[in-house]
């Protein structure tokens, strides 16, 4: 079983023993090393080592909770639709994905069974059908939706909802807000360089049509995610009992990302 200094757990250490533990040969040989979210992962450690849970129960739920999202994000690399001339390597990696996203789902259950935790396989299990559920209302509003905003607001609330579950099973929604906000800015920012290097998505795909230009695009996305940069630094000041060293540690990350957006705006 891992082990987890849960007194003073540095990121690092946590996505390395994770990555230790979702290794598979097989896998990796087709679709890579499994993407493992940073930022849920720091708001994931955060909120379940500050928790009265016993050491070896922080470590099975922080392992189970990433084990969940990197199905969740495994999946969501999976095309909704297959262009006409794939190739068979092609089609072997996507089918390889869908199972490698089952495979690491079963981790979580075989995980929380050893301990016989059937509340938190409930609870998450429940969390992957709201997740799954809001991404089909993504997926649809791309038709019904001209709101740029609406739309990112539904996918904030589908990026957050695995650590509003958490949070409200441990009672403890103080870092609700500010992680919330911080998620979508680093989403968007993904997004952003999406767009930028021609690669696909769902959200790339939804609102490039929407857009007369490639530069309006661009421009639109760089004004949101300075106005929540902005708009989430004024909650950090408000939030005086924020820990420290994530107070510090967001405050850094979003000075960096105003710095980059001014870069581009200038160019």
């Amino acid at each position: 079983m891992i082990s987890l200094n849960t007194s003073n757990i540095e990121l690092q250490t946590i996505k390395k023993i994770i990555e230790e533990n979702l290794r598979h040969k097989y896998i990796e040989k087709f679709i890579g090393n499994p993407i493992i979210n940073d930022e849920k992962l720091l708001v994931l450690s955060l909120l379940i080592n500050r928790s009265s849970l016993s050491a070896q129960v922080k470590e099975r739920y922080i392992l189970a909770c990433v084990l969940v999202q990197v199905a969740l994000d495994t999946h969501q690399e999976v095309p909704l639709h297959f262009h006409s001339e794939i190739t068979k390597d092609e089609k072997v990696s996507n089918q390889l994905r869908v199972l490698a996203g089952d495979y690491y789902s079963s981790l979580y259950y075989l995980l929380l069974a050893e301990i016989e935790d059937l509340e938190m396989i409930q609870l998450l299990s429940t969390a992957i059908k709201e997740i799954n559920e809001s991404k089909m209302k993504l997926y649809y509003m791309k038709n019904d939706s001209d709101s740029i905003e609406e739309y990112i607001n539904t996918m904030k609330t589908t990026e957050f909802l695995l650590i509003h579950h958490i949070a409200e099973h441990l009672k403890d929604d103080s870092l609700n807000a500010i992680s919330s906000e911080w998620i979508i800015i680093e989403r968007l920012i993904h997004e952003k360089k999406n767009v930028e290097e021609h690669r696909e998505s769902q959200f790339v795909n939804t609102w490039t049509e929407k857009y007369s230009s490639y530069f309006i695009f661009i421009k639109q996305l760089e004004t949101i995610i300075r106005n929540k940069t902005l708009a989430l630094n004024e909650l950090i000041e408000k939030t005086p009992a924020l820990q420290a060293t994530f107070k510090d540690y967001l405050i850094i990350r979003l000075s960096d990302i105003n710095n980059n957006t001014s870069i581009v705006e200038e160019g």
